[in-house]
């Protein structure tokens, strides 16, 4: 998934969830947009409690990185803007064996 900005004020749009659609919004109440797909995977974390809600969608990126469960070294990889603008993006990894997703806040 990309970052999205509003084309009215600039702002990074927001994921909103209603039913089983995507949605990005945003904060200043300028632009909505549905996701293309409305596909949505819901995990909960239950180690940090943190909800992670990510469209269906095959990462086409694949990098080495070290799965914590299964030590597999290949996993898919995107990057989301998930806290304000002015802090850096986090990584999340897919491991490409076990399909078990984690987080790098950077």
């Amino acid at each position: 998934m990309a970052v999205k900005f509003c084309p009215e004020c600039k702002a990074i749009l927001k994921m909103e969830v209603r039913g089983s659609e995507v949605y990005y919004v945003c904060p200043k109440g300028h632009y909505e947009e549905r996701t293309a797909s409305n596909k949505i995977t819901k995990r909960v974390n239950r180690e940090n409690k943190v909800v992670v809600i990510t469209n269906q969608v095959k990462a086409e990126t694949v990098t080495k990185a070290r799965c914590p469960k299964c030590s597999h070294d290949e996993a898919y990889t995107w990057i989301v803007q998930t806290r304000s603008g002015d802090e850096g993006p986090t990584i999340f990894y897919r491991c490409t064996r076990c399909s078990y997703t984690w987080r790098v806040y950077t």
